[in-house]
């Protein structure tokens, strides 16, 4: 089966699917955000995102499927 055959398998009618994608830092936000890779946690396994506002606070996001940051 295809991937996109796999895709259409899943589909529940009502329902709707989440997939994230992580865009690549550009060369600006490379020097700029130094703490990026601490405040974004994407834990593909578990299928969840982890968004720390600062030591105390973070926003988790449950997702369906995620694409590399190499996905166009």
């Amino acid at each position: 089966m295809s991937q996109a055959a796999d895709f259409l398998v899943l589909v529940v009618p009502g329902r709707v699917r989440v997939v994230v994608r992580l865009q690549p830092r550009n060369a600006e936000e490379t020097v700029t955000d130094a703490d990026f890779a601490d405040c974004v946690a994407l834990q593909t396994e578990l299928k969840r995102l982890k968004l720390r506002k600062n030591n105390w606070n973070s926003d988790t996001y449950e997702f369906d499927e995620d694409f590399t940051e190499s996905a166009s």
